[in-house]
């Protein structure tokens, strides 16, 4: 008996070894700057440390379907000592404010002087990850090492390029704005899906040149990032700007005036008039004005057909909240399910389906929840609320 047991238990430690050999082996957690710095600096590898929340489904997902990979694994035991940080936990803070941790998971790369070589935060796909550990440890391709050729005057365009993704990442926006520059001004073929997806990304302004390029190359910018989130960031970044130039920050409004004389200088007559719409509607909605604000919406959407799902959402969600008018609905629910066209995100359904069920038609509701649940099947995406409506609503068609 104790034989068997004996087998049972080799057996047991042999299995979960191999479990473990095929990811990222994780050193034992640390508790203060100072202790992880320490470890830093007597390592004879590059120190990956991963910043997650236990709340974070992205750091969930990252540590199931990518850290656990094999090829994942063999690559990053062989080049880092990797260590974790729950940035839930109270000691967390130090290593935040030091670190300038803005969002996870995190990925902060040091050499074994400590000093930061790298870093990039979000999800990745398993090869894609893989390649960042490959770029932080590839002096062409590194956050600190780029950015000292880049400042000693080495600035080939793949450098600029790399360089502007990882400055993004630092929060670094001076440095991410001169190579936007320079890659933009040695990449002589704009309309390259590469420049269209950088233009995208690196945008920030309609003060910007490349803005102008934007404007008159929409289609091709629809077809390379999509109508809906390119009308997303178009919006607000005309809207981020008008209210930075334009807003009367004692009076606490918009100043129309000042507003059309700074955007005359960069959007046509029709782009002017679709922001200000919307800081006019804003106003309306303060002064508690809630049919002219109904109105206004069915307005807008009439004069200014939109891809953008998240105002498209918001808005049509807002009739809801503030009438109980069924032909107002009826209208507020064709304009809802326009949403989804362009940003099939979870929430767009569920705000369709919200107003067919305040207009009692649960088989309207039902459809276009089972639409979202098809679509979510099809991407590989939970939509847990959509799943937990149907199953409701079932009672009731």
């Amino acid at each position: 008996m104790r034989f068997i047991k004996s087998i049972t238990l080799l057996l047991f430690l042999l299995t979960n070894k191999l479990i473990i050999a095929q990811g990222i082996n994780f050193n034992s957690e640390v508790y203060s700057v100072e202790e992880f710095e320490n470890i830093v600096k007597k390592s004879k590898k590059t120190t990956l440390l991963i910043a997650f929340s236990s709340h974070c489904d992205i750091c969930g997902h990252m540590d199931t379907a990518v850290y656990r990979k094999k090829e994942v694994g063999k690559f990053y035991n062989k080049n880092f000592n990797i260590y974790k940080i729950d940035l839930e936990k109270e000691y967390a803070s130090s290593f935040i404010s030091k670190y300038q941790i803005y969002g996870y998971p995190t990925y902060l790369f040091f050499n074994t002087n400590g000093v930061l070589l790298h870093r990039q935060k979000g999800g990745f796909p398993v090869k894609e990850f893989i390649e960042l550990g490959h770029d932080a440890i590839d002096p062409n391709k590194q956050y600190l090492s780029s950015s000292i050729k880049f400042q000693t005057g080495i600035r080939e365009k793949d450098l600029c390029k790399n360089l502007a993704e990882s400055a993004k990442e630092m929060d670094d926006v001076d440095l991410q704005r001169k190579c936007v520059v320079c890659y933009l001004d040695q990449n002589k073929n704009w309309e390259s899906e590469e420049a269209v997806k950088f233009i995208f990304k690196f945008t920030e302004s309609i003060q910007e040149p490349q803005f102008q390029f934007i404007i008159k190359n929409k289609a091709l910018f629809e077809k390379n990032i999509g109508a809906g989130k390119f009308s997303e960031k178009f919006d607000n970044i005309i809207l981020k700007d008008i209210a930075e130039n334009s807003y009367n920050q004692e009076m606490g409004i918009l100043d129309t005036t000042k507003a059309r004389e700074f955007s005359a200088k960069y959007l046509s007559s029709y782009e002017i008039e679709k922001a200000l719409w919307l800081f006019n509607s804003n106003e309306l909605i303060r002064n508690r004005d809630t049919a002219n604000y109904i109105n206004s919406i069915f307005n807008y959407f009439s004069k200014f057909p939109s891809s953008n799902g998240y105002l498209i959402t918001n808005l049509s969600q807002s009739v809801a909240d503030l009438t109980n008018d069924m032909v107002l609905l009826e209208k507020a629910l064709v304009i809802a399910q326009r949403s989804y066209l362009f940003m099939q995100d979870e929430k767009c359904y569920l705000n369709a389906a919200d107003i067919a069920i305040k207009l009692n038609d649960y088989k309207k509701a039902y459809a276009i929840l089972l639409e979202g649940q098809e679509y979510g099947m099809k991407e590989k995406r939970k939509f847990y609320k959509i799943n937990d409506l149907i199953i409701n609503l079932k009672t009731k068609i």
